[in-house]
């Protein structure tokens, strides 16, 4: 029968036997979860326009269903809602081409018609053919407040006064939830092959305490440390019941005991997927003055590129894990019980087999081989009395759910029951069309998330990287497909980057992710380059051709020679400095690598002289470093003298004004020197004026202008002022009244 339903914008209570709570959108299910086929069948493709003889009134050909079809069906949708103020029986068809009204209803309604342009011919899915030759145009229907306009075509059908298709629901983005009353599937252990040998290994409650094991864990506090005890938390009188319930269960089974310690920690209860309550403490204080277990845990995305060409998954939740783990009695943690697992697991982990504490992971290639794997873990299980919880566990499946991602032969995909939040969001009660694109868009971009591929060791890697004003982004791919993504904000300082350093940041930020992808080439010095001798091993084999260092040698060898000594690679030293021999050729190279290598940059004598003699000594070493750079062409052009002492004298007057004084400086300046560098000069206002500096500026000279009261800047010129002072003083006194 078909079933009414309390709207709440269309959600739709149905009974079926799936085993999930399903949550599906648009398309209606049978009782088995399946896409209906017999009856909803949609027929996309509608002849407006068919030929019917001569005269005839042009057809077109929609489809809709009627009540004894929909009852058979058994999955659909109904309900009571207001259609321009009187209530209608209206179904949700899927496979009807249009929507329709029934002619009862319009002359009930007194609503308004127009003819049609063609008849059309409505076929339901008994056979049964009607004509429609009206409509009802922008005719309102209100569901949940909301109030949607829809063109209904008039039909005479006595079982539902609307019907409409599910373009109508799609255009405007509607979706149908079904929130299934479901019925366990009979799922045993007996039904599960290679599973039922072990009905041990799956018990309804832990038998009693674990056995003593080479791992137990224990309790260690930082040094000085005193008890800590904290007030309970108040708990709601179920909670309380619930409280003794489980302290008891727990009791009976040994797992706990009376205890008078000084230390205390508050419980509260979490509620799980099924309704149950789960018993937590609050052990924040005590952990902060526990000293940690070291032991690492893996990262969950290094587990997943284990799984590269895996098809069979099966899935074992162990059963109350910490419980399986003893405790001192001289004295809780993930560490602990991850050693212990890597003990028991350690010859199949990254063969078949990876955990993440109390959750184990099989894959195999072969339903064959993964039958065989699944038989040796859980032998292992029985061999160390590790029990796991038989309803939580999943076997020889294509697709699996394991540590919230859904894994499978195509790869690694988002869990679709994270994204629950997202896809429940509400719809905004007032938007426009386009806002109402905008926001259907955004949770499908959210919600939607492509399937990344697991890596292959033997093939190589890409990695694409971009950067904007706001964060970096980066993907790895390999044979063309996504393995991962990756992206963060900048920060503060990082949003002042230019834009080629953002995108090296990129580059280096992708890098430091997946460094252990991406490996590189190794440097292999090439064989001449490793035997190529260095200026050192030159410098110690040339000594033996120079008389005089050799003389120095023989005596340092015996001691009879005072500052000479040998080094430990037999090279003659002079405190402590390396002889260089008269031997041209290395002695040019060395000045040249002092003088000319990207390190130095043409320093002068006495820089490249005060260098040099902390490394090396020879004869006559000052004069010849300073003959040297005198010689060096690149410093004769570059360093040029600031017209060493001599000085150019113009007279003129102050009334000159500056296009007076550019004409003595083109004809006394320029004409003899050329166009100078730069000038240094006061802040006289000729000198700041426009005039003066667009005509430096166009002749490429720049311009430097000392500091107020500030003479230093410019020395030698006050220097050189107060020379022509006294000059003109005895001038004055030598020439009276001239």
């Amino acid at each position: 029968m078909p079933m009414h339903c309390a709207w709440q914008w269309i959600s739709v209570y149905k009974r079926g036997l799936t085993r999930p709570r399903l949550q599906v959108e648009v398309q209606p299910h049978d009782r088995k979860g399946r896409l209906s086929s017999s009856l909803f069948q949609c027929h996309s493709e509608i002849s407006d326009q068919v030929n019917q003889g001569p005269g005839a009134p042009n057809r077109g050909k929609v489809f809709a269903t009627n009540k004894t079809e929909a009852e058979r069906a058994g999955t659909v949708v109904t309900g009571t809602l207001p259609v321009l103020g009187h209530c209608a029986l209206v179904l949700f068809d899927s496979g009807s081409s249009h929507s329709f009204i029934s002619s009862a209803f319009v002359l009930h309604a007194c609503l308004e018609v127009e003819p049609l342009h063609h008849v059309l011919s409505v076929s339901t899915p008994s056979g049964e053919n009607m004509l429609s030759k009206e409509k009802v145009k922008a005719c309102q229907i209100e569901i949940a407040g909301h109030v949607i306009e829809v063109t209904l075509l008039v039909l005479d059908m006595l079982d539902f006064d609307v019907i409409l298709d599910m373009d109508w629901l799609a255009a405007n983005h509607a979706s149908i939830n079904y929130s299934l009353d479901t019925r366990e599937v009979d799922v045993s252990l007996s039904s599960e092959p290679v599973v039922r040998d072990y009905p041990d290994v799956f018990p309804e409650e832990l038998p009693g305490l674990p056995p003593h094991r080479e791992i137990e864990f224990a309790i260690e506090l930082e040094p000085g440390t005193v008890p800590i005890s904290r007030a309970p938390y108040r708990l709601a009188l179920a909670e309380l019941k619930e409280l003794k319930v489980q302290l008891q269960k727990l009791l009976d089974k040994g797992f706990i005991r009376p205890s008078v310690s000084p230390w205390g920690a508050p419980v509260l209860f979490v509620k799980k997927k099924d309704g149950s309550m789960r018993l937590c403490i609050d052990y924040r204080e005590l952990n902060k003055v526990t000293v940690n277990n070291k032991y690492p845990l893996r990262r969950i995305d290094d587990l997943f590129d284990q799984l590269q060409g895996a098809t069979v998954f099966s899935k074992i939740d162990l059963r109350s894990g910490y419980h399986q783990l003893r405790i001192k009695d001289s004295n809780n943690a993930p560490a602990v019980f991850m050693d212990l697992m890597n003990r028991v697991f350690g010859e199949f982990l990254d063969t078949f087999l990876i955990m993440f504490i109390d959750d184990i992971l099989i894959y195999s290639k072969t339903e064959t081989e993964h039958e065989e794997h699944l038989r040796m873990v859980l032998e292992t299980l029985r061999a160390n009395n590790i029990y796991a919880k038989f309803s939580k566990c999943e076997f020889c499946l294509k697709q699996i759910s394991f540590l919230g991602h859904v894994v499978s032969k195509a790869g690694d995909s988002v869990d679709p029951a994270k994204m629950e939040a997202v896809t429940s969001w509400p719809r905004p009660s007032t938007v426009s069309e386009a806002c109402e694109d905008s926001f259907q868009n955004l949770k499908q971009k959210l919600v939607t998330a492509s399937v990344l591929t697991i890596p292959d060791g033997s093939g190589s890697f890409v990695i694409y990287s971009n950067a904007s004003k706001k964060g970096l982004g980066c993907v790895l791919m390999q044979q063309g497909k996504v393995v991962a993504y990756v992206s963060r904000q900048l920060k503060s300082h990082e949003q002042n980057y230019p834009t080629h350093d953002l995108e090296l940041a990129a580059v280096v930020f992708a890098l430091k992710i997946w460094r252990h992808y991406l490996y590189g080439k190794a440097n292999v010095v090439a064989d001449a380059l490793s035997r190529k001798p260095t200026l050192r091993q030159k410098i110690i084999v040339a000594q033996r051709n120079d008389p005089y260092l050799v003389e120095k040698r023989c005596l340092a060898e015996v001691g009879q020679v005072v500052g000479f000594s040998i080094s430990s690679d037999g090279g003659l030293l002079f405190k402590r400095r390396l002889c260089v021999p008269i031997d041209r050729a290395v002695k040019t190279e060395l000045l040249t690598e002092a003088h000319s290598s990207p390190f130095s940059m043409h320093p002068g004598s006495t820089k490249m002289y005060q260098d040099l003699k902390q490394v090396y000594w020879w004869r006559n070493m000052k004069r010849e470093v300073a003959e040297f750079v005198n010689n060096c062409l690149v410093c004769q052009q570059v360093k040029a003298p600031r017209l060493t002492k001599s000085a150019h004298f113009i007279p003129g007057k102050s009334t000159y004004t500056a296009s007076k004084w550019a004409q003595l400086y083109m004809s006394e300046i320029v004409r003899l020197h050329e166009v100078p560098v730069s000038i240094i000069s006061d802040r006289d206002a000729r000198f700041t004026s426009k005039f003066w500096k667009g005509l430096q500026a166009a002749m490429g000279t720049m311009l430097n202008f000392n500091t107020t009261f500030h003479p230093q800047t410019d020395g030698q010129t006050e220097r050189l002022n107060q020379v022509l002072e006294d000059m003109l003083r005895a001038c004055a006194l030598e020439f009276p009244g001239s």
